[in-house]
């Protein structure tokens, strides 16, 4: 993983300033190596995808506080790295839990228990869904359910397709917290019945 070319003071003092085509330079200079960084560490497509849009949401929410004359570059992989390794913890904790519910959910496969449970899970989802901000409900469902990728997306609500990632990524990480908690609760309710 080589490393990349430093970039100018000026186009860091723009980025710090809130100029959206310096972020857009940033961007296109460094996404390919922090893609890079993040497939290291999870071997996985689309979470490496998610740490990439994530680490430059970090930027952008923390561009007044960037030091123009230090390395983008190294903060920049600082961030990824340490998302990239929340996620490995996270799946490690979770492995006990996922395997218990892969376990039961091949006791419950074409039972009337896991249609129930499915069936509970969806509405749990479409719960979520529905407390969303609105302009977070019509791109993740653009998305999700009309397949449509971010720049039609964007072409469609008239937004840049930046903004539409950012939408993205902030709907499935509220998703993913709040249904972390459906499925305990729909774990517990496998081990009342089944344990």
């Amino acid at each position: 993983m080589g490393m990349p070319k430093q970039l100018h003071i000026s186009i860091l003092e723009r980025l710090r300033d809130g100029d959206e085509s310096a972020f857009n330079e940033v961007y296109t200079q460094f996404s390919p190596d922090i893609y890079n960084v993040a497939f290291h560490y999870l071997q996985d497509a689309a979470q490496s995808e998610e740490i990439l849009q994530e680490t430059f949401i970090s930027l952008w929410l923390n561009k007044e506080r960037i030091d123009v004359s230090g390395d983008l570059w190294v903060y920049l992989f600082v961030i990824a790295k340490r998302k990239s390794l929340d996620i490995l913890r996270n799946i490690k904790k979770s492995k006990v839990l996922l395997e218990r519910l892969s376990d039961a959910a091949d006791v419950l496969r074409n039972s009337t228990e896991e249609k129930v449970l499915a069936k509970e899970f969806q509405r749990l989802v479409d719960i979520v869904v529905n407390s969303l901000p609105e302009q977070q409900q019509k791109i993740f469902r653009l998305s999700r359910q009309e397949g449509l990728s971010h720049n039609e997306i964007a072409n469609i609500l008239n937004i840049s397709s930046n903004t539409v990632k950012n939408h993205m990524v902030q709907a499935n990480k509220t998703l993913k917290l709040r249904l972390q908690h459906a499925m305990l609760t729909i774990a517990a309710l496998i081990a009342v019945i089944f344990f």
